[in-house]
């Protein structure tokens, strides 16, 4: 027999409605980020994680992120 992939109570949408307060925390985060960089280093920031206590930012190329990189601490 095959196990239930979900339990009674809970719906598989509970998944996603997960992941989407998840991306949402995750767009705030980067607004709050980008708000501290200058306007065109800001400008190319497309996404940030936090995983363990760092975050993680992704720009829209590598010049891009070289950059970020010579203005870390």
């Amino acid at each position: 027999m095959f196990k239930q992939p979900f339990k009674k109570h809970q719906l598989p949408t509970d998944g996603l409605q997960q992941i989407q307060k998840n991306l949402n925390a995750q767009r705030k985060l980067l607004e709050t980020v980008k708000n501290c960089l200058a306007d065109n280093l800001a400008a190319h920031c497309i996404h940030v994680t936090v995983n363990a206590g760092k975050a993680t930012l992704f720009t829209d190329s590598s010049v891009w992120a070289s950059k970020l990189l010579y203005l870390r601490k």
